[in-house]
This record gives structure tokens, C-alpha cells and sequence, in this order.
């Protein structure tokens, strides 16, 4: 069976996270904090992951953030674009 995954816009998943991180709801009327998840039909764990790495990149944890991961990825996804270009080559 295939799995099925729900996307959302990037604007979306900001605003939720931020919304979360900023301690209020989707539609805060001054009362509890807690965030209703299932506004976002999403699983709580893929929000928290999310805020994890938000909270990360705005410095508020203790980690490793999102563009330095991306500047140690870059060389490996270059590595195999070369190696898949030496193949084709090869093949060819």
C-alpha cells in the first residue's frame, strides 16, 4: 500500500509552528495555550519535530541548524550527481 503523506504550504507550516512556539492557538481568545492539532489533521509528533528544528534555528535550543546541515549536505549531493554522470558515461 502506498503511503500517503499530507503537504502544506511552507507559509502554513510557519505560521503553525510560530503560533506554537509564541505559546497561542489558532484562534487564541486569551484563554488556554495548548495548540489543537487536529485543526492541522497532521500527526502531533511531525508539529513537534518541526518546532524542535524552529526552536534550533532561532537559537532558543541547544543543535545543529538547518543551514549548516544544508552546507554539509551540499558536497554529498554533488558527490552523486558526479558519480551518477561518471556511470552514464560509463554505460554509454
Amino acid at each position: 500500500m502506498a503511503k500517503t503523506t499530507n503537504t502544506y504550504l511552507p507559509e502554513v507550516r510557519q505560521g503553525v509552528v510560530r503560533m506554537i512556539l509564541e505559546g497561542a492557538g489558532p484562534n487564541d481568545n486569551g484563554g488556554s495555550n495548548r495548540f489543537d492539532f487536529s485543526t492541522m489533521e497532521c500527526a502531533p509528533q511531525t508539529l513537534n519535530d518541526q518546532v524542535k528544528k524552529a526552536a534550533v534555528d532561532r537559537g532558543d535550543s541547544a543543535g545543529v541548524t538547518t543551514e549548516i546541515v544544508d552546507k554539509i549536505k551540499a558536497p554529498e549531493r554533488e558527490d552523486r550527481k558526479v558519480a551518477q554522470a561518471n556511470e552514464i558515461l560509463r554505460e554509454a
